[in-house]
């Protein structure tokens, strides 16, 4: 590969080769990371600082399988991971979650939350890392991870003499049982009291047989309940001198959950707080990579737990990624911990972003990577030659990140980084990224069903979701019944956050015997990370049959569905409904319902069945239908028996789908309808109605919507 810059000191990367196999050989016989004053290092003697992220594994990932490969692209060393001494949990999906976080070249950090807040709890806490299944865990796993004994134990009502003796027996009893690990211990007042630490840090230590302690702090207070930059640096200043080993276990954003709007009135000094942590290299860790909702609140880095899924969360991005003392720019894994074995440091940059090869990849990507080791400064080389060279080479930066621009439509680049330390440059490998279709037509995921024939209220199964851009699912439903008040459905849940009812979907058909059918949605924003989750329906009361069905779909537009048609028959054993798609390319998706046992066939060209259902007295089924050019057009069933039947129709708009400038509410037309909408976002800044994007809804927006009026 021909390149700017070539070095003209080899040796110097030899030499220091030679000296750091030397030094890590003084450290070959530890048994894993240790502290030594107030720093880290791992079994080989390098020094880690750590950086990474909370992460709030045991709700809803808890082998880590989607969270951890999605953190490690931030380069972060550490993963602080959310257990539980509850019963539901199994030492073997503890073993797991450690397992793949460390695969994913980080330092699993778990601590449970029992004794959060409350001090009585600590005991348990250190009972559960003493029982024999969990204490068979860490010992297989004690070269590499670090035991938090418990988040945050205890309130403000805690004396520093219970925080030591309790401390102390904690120890000992962990010791004695046989974990050699680092232990982690929170400071009392939720976290937030740091003399907790500061105070007893050396006494704890002196206490611990092996002399391997953390001790962590959580600076949740905003300025205006005293979390000052100067308590900052005086509680980092104190444990530099105190000679312990401090880290910042969590912090935020601000203190205010919820809405990240709601962060004005509580603010945390948290880009004072890494900015000095990490110019004095004292480790912090955010809360949390992703909680708890489909958008995030204010303490969330990502929206669904995807790197890159910034959204409304700009403070995520700045402390993972763009901050000049981000995870991403100041974050360092040693040897050991890339390669889980004691040798020669990784001069490359390595751990691409995009990975090397990657697909699909937005147009709008940021380039990421983990620096080599002992890297200064990056020459980056980007382009579509697959040979970078001279006209490819875009500069040297200090930074882990570059910004391309915006990048064409399906279309593979090439990218390099040489890593730079005084003279000295180490070329790097040839990775490549192929970009998304310009206008990916909407595609099918995957489908799940379920029934039951015994009356109930409640219907479940497992659906799988698949991982792509602008996903959607939709939930058909049906039930059979005699009492007309039970039969709609109060509501639908997917991974327990609830699904939004198609309107004027309900369809319902019958008089002593009753057959309904309904459509609900959930966009993307509202999905969970790629895997597999639960849809629960539940009935407004008791009903005879239920049956459901689910179907999965990418690149749709993430609004409402367009279109809504409904239809019922009494006699016969088909029905046909007529649906009038307002867009190209549009889908749509059907449930139909039938008050006779049997099976469905879809009879028209173009529809596919995804899903069918038969318990007992009635039977279910939905399909998908493309419809190339918008208008009128009609799905069909045919089913092996005669009765009343029900049929629920729904058209989704492909994420490319073009609307007037002003068509607020994705009809085609710009009428009073959207006029409404404006008016409920005059000169705030609400995103539908700012058509000229200036953060502000204004009359320069009135003027845009005027120039459209009834288009």
């Amino acid at each position: 590969m021909m390149k700017v810059k070539k070095s003209n000191r080899p040796w110097m990367a030899v030499l220091l080769a030679v000296v750091f196999v030397a030094c890590s050989n003084l450290f070959a016989d530890a048994p894993g990371l240790y502290v030594d004053g107030r720093f880290l290092y791992d079994k080989c003697g390098e020094k880690i600082v750590l950086k990474g992220s909370n992460a709030m594994i045991l709700y809803w990932d808890r082998p880590g399988t989607i969270t951890y490969p999605e953190i490690a692209k931030t380069g972060a060393n550490v993963v602080r991971i959310f257990w539980n001494t509850s019963a539901d949990s199994t030492a073997a999906e503890f073993d797991q979650t450690i397992t793949n976080c460390f695969d994913n070249n980080m330092i699993p950090m778990p601590s449970v939350w029992d004794a959060t807040g409350v001090w009585a709890n600590l005991q348990a806490c250190v009972n559960w890392w003493i029982r024999p299944d969990i204490l068979a865990v860490v010992q297989a796993h004690e070269e590499h991870m670090l035991v938090n004994i418990a988040n945050e134990a205890g309130d403000y009502s805690v004396t520093e003499q219970q925080f030591r003796d309790s401390y102390v027996s904690a120890i000992n009893q962990m010791r004695a049982a046989g974990i050699h690990t680092p232990l982690v211990i929170d400071a009392a007042g939720w976290g937030r009291g740091e003399n907790y630490v500061l105070n007893n840090g050396q006494y704890l230590l002196n206490a611990d047989p092996e002399h391997n302690l953390i001790f962590s702090w959580h600076p949740y207070d905003p300025v205006t309940w005293g979390g000052t930059q100067q308590r900052i640096k005086t509680a980092i200043d104190t444990s530099i001198a105190n000679n312990i080993c401090m880290i910042i276990g969590e912090f935020a954003e601000c203190e205010q959950g919820g809405n990240p709007t709601d962060c004005a009135n509580t603010p945390i000094e948290w880009e004072y707080l890494i900015t000095y942590a990490s110019q004095n290299e004292v480790g912090w860790l955010p809360w949390v990579w992703w909680c708890c909702s489909g958008t995030g609140d204010s303490h969330s880095l990502t929206y669904d737990k995807y790197y890159g899924h910034w959204s409304n969360l700009p403070w995520g991005q700045s402390v993972a990624v763009t901050h000049q003392y981000s995870i991403q720019n100041t974050a360092a894994r040693s040897y050991w911990l890339t390669h889980h074995v004691c040798g020669t440091p990784e001069y490359q940059a390595t751990n691409p972003g995009p990975t090397d090869g990657a697909t699909g990849v937005a147009i709008d990507a940021n380039l990421t990577w983990i620096a080599g080791y002992g890297a200064t400064s990056h020459d980056v080389y980007f382009g579509a030659n697959p040979t970078p060279g001279p006209a490819e080479f875009k500069g040297n930066q200090t930074s882990t990140t570059f910004d391309p621009c915006v990048l064409d439509y399906n279309t593979t680049y090439f990218w390099a980084i040489d890593e730079v330390n005084d003279s000295n440059v180490t070329p790097g490998d040839v990775w490549s990224f192929t970009t998304i279709e310009e206008n990916p037509p909407i595609a099918f995921d995957s489908t799940s069903a379920n029934s039951s024939g015994n009356n109930g209220a409640t219907l479940s199964w497992s659906h799988t979701i698949g991982n792509d851009n602008d996903r959607l699912l939709v939930v058909g439903v049906a039930a059979e019944g005699n009492v007309p008040g039970n039969m709609p459905v109060s509501g639908i849940t997917y991974n327990g956050v609830p699904l939004t009812f198609v309107p004027g979907s309900a369809a319902q058909v019958g008089t002593t015997t009753l057959m309904r059918t309904e459509l609900y949605y959930m966009l993307n924003d509202q999905l969970p990370a790629p895997g597999t989750y639960t849809v629960i329906v539940t009935y407004t009361g008791s009903v005879i049959n239920r049956n459901g069905g689910a179907v999965s779909l990418f690149n749709v537009l993430q609004y409402a569905p367009e279109a809504v048609d409904v239809n019922t028959t009494t006699t016969g054993n088909t029905i046909s409904t007529a649906i009038t798609t307002l867009t190209d390319n549009a889908w749509v998706v059907d449930v139909v319902a039938c008050g006779n046992s049997g099976s469905f066939t879809a009879t028209v060209a173009g529809m596919t069945k995804r899903w069918g259902t038969s318990p007992n007295s009635s039977s279910a089924a939905g399909s998908t239908k493309p419809v190339g050019l918008a208008g009128a057009t009609a799905l069909s069933w045919l089913h092996s028996g005669a009765n009343r039947m029900a049929h629920s129709l729904a058209e989704f708009a492909p994420a490319n789908a073009f609307y007037p400038l002003g068509d607020l509410n994705f009809d085609h037309k710009v009428n009073l309808a959207d006029l409404g909408l404006f008016a409920d976002q005059w000169l705030t800044a609400g995103p539908e109605a700012d058509l000229d994007e200036s953060t502000n809804v204004d009359f320069y927006d009135f003027a845009l919507f005027g120039q459209n009026w009834q288009l």
